[in-house]
């Protein structure tokens, strides 16, 4: 019996203790078999436990605090709360922001090092002492189509060549980061490319037989593109430049060394929610004639039955300001197996801020050109600067550029977003404004709106700062200059 109670014994326990009293149970089973006395046990265990005290300690202490284990020495330490390995930390519930500097707000907006109007332009940045290439990130309701068009009239003008990607925010890390071979692109589609050295223009609704440009791959951007611009996912071109080892290594520094200049335009999380909503109505239910009420609440409808009583955020503009890399290592499922230190907030919350700060971060490690819609004017002067002060190859080509900045900037008229709305409400009385008007009278549902769209808000808190120092920064240059 006291050898069947052993064996049990050594697969029931995996403390030190336990092996302690494995042995000892295997020992009174031997000596029984020699006839030896229950007072020989006794003499045997005192023995033992002499030799054995940190083991007996351990027995001691750990019934009552079993978070305590014990050096080599014998000394008591207390045992850390384990964490499962994951390839990201705990998320905080409360996000570090990145500092922003004028340091890096100049080196943002420096000025193109290309020369406008010369096909033949061989220069290279003078910070990464490589191509310059341009990335519009075209987060969706930001006014993007007003910026597609500006991009491909200074392509034309300036003799440079401008690829327009949509449906490519999907673009997955691995179709992108290999080196050594071609892969295309095939989760984007390619719109229009317009190639102003070769006199190039073509678009999608041409047989592929008959272009140019069929589709994209990192090959194609490196020799041929100057200006990508789309609903991609920040970082996505970088892969055409150099090896993603030293990628990985710059973005980790205090300065954006990346060889893609990032281009982003970002807008009030609540007013590009509204807009978004009314432009997905005008494209699918064109045949419903809808009131300004019913659409006022549908959106409330949609923000408080099927977003808060979910506990879910609005994390759109995140499907752009999150690297391919990024996006396929955090998804919600990952987050069971992270040390969770808040318990008063959701997984999902906490994926939500732990990306949201992730965001903030490559706003300025890739210390993006940054364009608010409200600001549209301020915008784009910050874009004259970066683009429209580039050596020119004749008088003629200077003074179409100025003509092409003035209509964008609007200079003469004065109003700041006239350019901005490209795709204006089609629904009447039924607008952005008009919208947002009546749902600033609830003040309930505003207090659950602002809730909803809190985590966006802060990635525009932080973008406004950005585009502030660029704007005051660009502005005084032209001061100087003049």
């Amino acid at each position: 019996m006291i050898r069947g109670l052993a064996k049990v014994f050594h697969v029931a326990c995996d403390l030190d203790v336990c092996c302690f009293g494995y042995h000892l149970l295997v020992t009174m089973g031997r000596l029984t078999s020699f006839g030896l006395r229950p007072t020989a046990f006794l003499i045997l265990i005192c023995v033992y436990a002499c030799l054995n005290w940190n083991i007996l300690r351990k027995l001691a202490v750990n019934v009552n605090d079993p978070g305590l284990v014990f050096a080599n020495d014998g000394s008591p330490r207390r045992q850390p709360v384990r964490k499962l390995h994951h390839p990201i930390h705990a998320p905080k519930t409360t996000l570090e922001l990145p500092t922003y500097t004028k340091r890096q707000a100049k080196q943002a907006i420096r000025p193109a090092s290309w020369i406008c109007g010369d096909k033949h332009d061989k220069s290279l940045d003078t910070l990464t002492n490589l191509k310059p290439f341009f990335g519009f990130v075209h987060v969706y309701k930001t006014a993007g189509s007003t910026l597609r068009e500006f991009f491909t009239e200074y392509a034309m003008h300036c003799r440079k060549s401008f690829m327009l990607l949509v449906n490519c925010s999907g673009l997955k890390h691995p179709v992108i980061s290999s080196r050594g071979e071609v892969k295309e692109w095939n989760n984007c589609r390619l719109k229009y490319v317009l190639d102003g050295r070769n006199g190039i223009s073509e678009h999608d609704g041409m047989e592929l037989e008959e272009r140019a440009y069929p589709s994209v791959n990192n090959s194609v951007l490196l020799d041929k593109i100057d200006i990508l611009g789309g609903h991609f996912r920040i970082g996505s071109a970088d892969y055409a430049f150099q090896d993603i080892q030293q990628l990985q290594s710059k973005r980790q520094s205090a300065q954006s060394t990346t060889p893609v200049r990032h281009i982003v335009f970002l807008r009030q999380p609540m007013e590009r929610y509204v807009s978004g909503m009314l432009y997905r109505a005008k494209n699918y239910q064109k045949n419903k004639k809808e009131s300004l009420v019913g659409t006022v609440s549908y959106i409330k409808k949609r923000v408080l039955e099927s977003r808060r009583k979910k506990n879910e955020y609005a994390t759109g503009v995140l499907n752009y300001l999150l690297t391919p890399e990024q996006q396929g290592k955090m998804k919600a499922k990952d987050m069971g197996t992270v040390h969770i230190e808040a318990s008063d907030v959701s997984l999902e919350e906490q994926l939500v801020s732990y990306n949201t700060r992730v965001a903030i971060d490559n706003l300025a490690k890739y210390n993006v050109i940054m364009g608010m819609t409200e600001r549209f004017t301020e915008s784009m002067l910050i874009l004259r600067h970066v683009l429209g002060t580039t050596p020119f190859t004749s008088d003629e080509r200077r003074d179409a550029m100025k003509e092409m900045f003035d209509e964008y900037t609007n200079t003469t008229t004065g109003d700041s977003n006239k350019n901005a709305v490209k795709n204006p409400s089609t629904m009447g009385v039924i607008s952005t404004s008009s919208v947002m008007t009546e749902l600033e009278d609830d003040a309930d549902f505003m207090t659950e709106f602002k809730e909803y769209v809190k985590y966006e808000q802060m990635v525009v808190d932080f973008a406004w700062k950005m585009h502030v120092m660029q704007y005051e920064l660009a502005t005084t240059a032209k001061a100087d200059s003049s």
